[in-house]
Order: structure tokens, then C-alpha cells, then sequence
């Protein structure tokens, strides 16, 4: 029975090992998803995995200058007409990376089953 059952795992193991668990794909970035070369239908965004590298990212900004704040090279920070004393922002808000367009032609990997897609690339 023992036999019986390590040949079992041997073949499954062999099958796992060269079969193709998952595809590269490529596609273009729509408003409504995902569109695969290979497919005429949008994959909707909540069934794509994106890296945060490819996710937009918004922050805010708060500083501070004033007249006798100085550049590395000794400029003055500050030089406006009419004459500004100091120049204050709170909390402004800020994109520090845009994420995928409409139109960004992106490199895919698609699990086995065409259930989970993953972006891994910009092209």
C-alpha cells in the first residue's frame, strides 16, 4: 500500500512540475479594467493585482519659507513681487506617482484558471 501511495505522489509531483501553472500576457489599460490581447472583454480592476510601484499614490505637503531662507548655493528661497515676508502651504495635496493610464500597455501573469491576473510590468 505504501508503494502504492508514493507512486501516486511521484506522478502528481511530475504533473505539478511540468505543467504551466501560469501565463505572461499582454494588454492595454482601459477606464473599466484590463484588456488582454487575447481577449475581447475588459477584466475588471478589483480581479487585477497591482504592484504599488504601479498604483497611483497621493500625499500631502505642509512648509515653511521665509525672506531669509537660503538655496544650497546661498540664492535667496524666496523672491516674489509684492514682497512676500513668508511663505507658508498646510497640507497640500500632492500626486507622488500617477499609477496606470488608459492606454499603458502593461506585461500580465495570468494564475491557472484565468482567475487572478497580476500586472508585473510597464512596458
Amino acid at each position: 500500500m505504501s508503494s502504492l501511495l508514493r507512486c501516486i505522489k511521484e506522478i502528481i509531483r511530475d504533473y505539478l512540475a511540468n505543467e504551466t501553472l501560469s501565463d505572461l500576457l499582454y494588454g492595454s489599460c482601459t477606464e473599466e479594467g484590463l484588456l488582454l490581447d487575447d481577449q475581447m472583454t475588459s477584466i475588471p480592476w478589483e480581479l487585477v493585482i497591482l504592484p504599488r510601484e504601479l498604483q497611483r499614490q497621493e500625499g500631502t505637503i505642509s512648509f515653511s519659507v521665509s525672506r531669509e531662507d537660503q538655496t544650497a548655493q546661498g540664492e535667496p528661497m524666496l523672491e516674489a513681487e509684492p514682497e512676500l515676508e513668508q511663505l507658508t502651504v498646510r497640507e497640500a495635496p500632492v500626486v507622488l506617482q500617477h499609477g496606470l493610464q488608459p492606454g499603458d500597455r502593461v506585461a500580465v501573469c495570468r494564475s491557472q484558471g484565468g482567475r487572478r491576473y497580476t500586472v508585473v510590468q510597464r512596458l
